[in-house]
């Protein structure tokens, strides 16, 4: 009786040729040799197999998952064998340290293993524990290795980290007192240098004093009263005493300017080199000076490229060294008339660029002060009056406002704005103080500006340039200062605002923001709104 057979899927190894269709008679069949060439593990598979006369489904199917099991295993051992092929290779590329705690590894491993097993046993029940044969091979090999002498290599290579460890702490502690001493030192030092100058302050007052009471009393005369004087300074001719000396700096700086307009100028225009040197390094200053910004690194770079340049025109010349000072002063200014007065902030990355300018270049200060006291009178207090025969547009000029070719004269709102700019300029530099060194332009500059400016009869824009300085400089000479500065506050507060005419628009808002400030310093313990800004980034 005959049947066919379907549906028989392949084997592996096998070709569906190599099967019988169907067995036309009860004669045993075989399998086709082909079939048994095909993969050298079904061969060694079917070869034991005792050829039966007739395969039935169940045997075809068992000699399949035969050969199938058979070439996983094969391919097991493959990837096992590769995988120890490329553990020896890379060990072979290991560095002498390396193979060296490898050994020793190994070593206390055996050791281990050692204490637990027999020793002839050892090596027959390595599969229950795990160890491969590759590493019982590296046994007569790792039995060779003095075991005192391993153990004290490692003790040595511990005890050369503890060491290292402990050398690395030593030094981060030794920076960190290094890092402590120096902010101390600087701490000392700017209390030293403030010490110094209130004694200078004290005994420059003192001084001015036994002057004014060994002077012969002055002629009575009748004086052309502006405005109200204080009710609390105790005699009149004090102010006249200030106005008079800073008239006679101010003139002694305009002298100065056209000096430089009259007779440097036109030695820089007749030469040709160095008008050009000096044009292609004006662009340069006032490049840097634009692109500045309250980081550290950039006021450095600025400061720095600034400084070649003036370094660079010593070697040219004398008269290109002086312009170029006058250049930079110019730009400085102009930057705290235009920026400053639209963000007050600004000033004080201005000033740090201009104190690192005058640690190499001292003669910057004077060049500074003349530019600014050009375009702001409030730089050095004093009262400017009106003569009977001047006329507006001339007083309007001498006060620095902007008049226009049509003779019309800058808003009150412009000109306030402009002043305070470019004396948040003036007194962010004696404010900052600088790393590792001294201002050449100290703060006791700010006592003597504010005690001069008290001692006028009260101008209508007087209460905005003191709010001004108060945001400015008040941070700094609360520090130098201390109690002395916050009475200084309270004789405002209590006898300088109630002096300020209320009958000017401008006088109004100024007192009324002057007011704010004083409210927020007495009444807040940070004090001091702009501090954020104060320190570059």
């Amino acid at each position: 009786m005959s049947s066919t057979i379907t549906n028989i899927p392949k084997g592996y190894g096998l070709s569906q040729n190599s099967l019988p269709d169907s067995d036309t008679s009860d004669d045993d069949s075989t399998i086709s040799p082909s079939a048994l060439k095909t993969h050298s593990s079904s061969a060694s598979v079917i070869s034991k197999i005792q050829a039966p006369s007739t395969l039935d489904v169940l045997s075809i199917k068992d000699i399949q998952n035969q050969v199938v099991e058979k070439m996983k295993q094969n391919q097991i051992d493959n990837i096992k064998r590769d995988i120890y092929v490329e553990i020896v290779a890379r060990k072979k590329n290991y560095s002498s340290s390396i193979k060296e705690a490898e050994q020793a590894a190994n070593l206390f491993k055996t050791l281990s293993i050692s204490n637990i097993l027999d020793p002839k046993t050892f090596e027959a029940d390595n599969s229950s524990i795990g160890i491969d044969k590759h590493v019982l091979d590296l046994s007569p090999a790792l039995g060779s290795i003095d075991v005192v002498s391993a153990l004290n290599k490692v003790n040595a290579i511990r005890s050369e980290y503890n060491l290292k460890v402990q050398k690395a702490k030593i030094e981060e502690d030794r920076l960190n007192k290094e890092k402590q001493l120096k902010e101390k030192q600087i701490r000392d030092k700017l209390s030293a240098q403030l010490a110094q100058e209130k004694a200078k302050l004290e005994s420059a007052e003192l001084k001015s004093k036994d002057n004014i009471q060994q002077k012969p009393p002055p002629k009575i005369t009748t004086p052309k009263i502006q405005s109200t004087p204080l009710q609390s300074q105790p005699n009149n001719s004090k102010p006249e005493i200030n106005n008079n000396l800073n008239d006679s700096l101010s003139s002694d700086l305009f002298t100065k300017l056209t000096n430089i307009n009259t007779v440097l100028a036109p030695k820089i225009k007749q030469n040709p080199d160095t008008r050009k040197f000096c044009f292609e390094s004006k662009r340069g200053i006032n490049l840097r000076i634009g692109q500045l910004t309250n980081t550290i690194s950039q006021i450095n770079l600025v400061a720095n490229k600034i400084n070649q340049i003036l370094i660079d025109s010593k070697s040219k010349s004398d008269d290109a060294y002086r312009w170029l000072l006058n250049l930079t002063s110019k730009s400085l200014v102009s930057q705290a008339e235009t920026e400053v007065a639209v963000k007050v902030s600004v000033c004080f990355p201005l000033a740090a660029v201009t104190v690192l300018l005058l640690q190499s270049h001292p003669q910057l200060l004077e060049m500074v002060l003349i530019r600014l006291n050009k375009k702001c009178p409030y730089i050095l207090p004093r009262t400017i009056r009106k003569s009977s025969e001047e006329s507006k547009i001339s007083y309007a000029k001498k006060l620095c406002f902007k008049v226009s070719e049509n003779n019309e004269i800058e808003s009150m709102f412009k000109y306030e704005e402009r002043m305070c700019g470019m004396l948040a300029f003036y007194f962010a530099i004696f404010q900052t103080v600088p790393k590792n060194s001294v201002n050449p332009y100290p703060i006791h500059n700010g006592w003597k500006w504010i005690s001069k400016l008290l001692n006028l009869p009260v101008e209508p824009i007087y209460p905005a340039l003191i709010t001004t300085f108060i945001e400015i400089a008040g941070y700094t000479m609360e520090s130098a200062y201390g109690p002395q500065f916050t009475k200084l506050l309270t004789f405002i507060k209590c006898k300088y605002i109630p002096q300020i005419p209320k009958t000017n628009s401008t006088a109004i808002a100024a007192t009324a923001r002057l007011e704010s400030s004083l409210a927020y310093y007495f009444d807040n313990e940070s004090k001091f709104e702009l501090v954020g800004d104060r320190t570059a980034k």
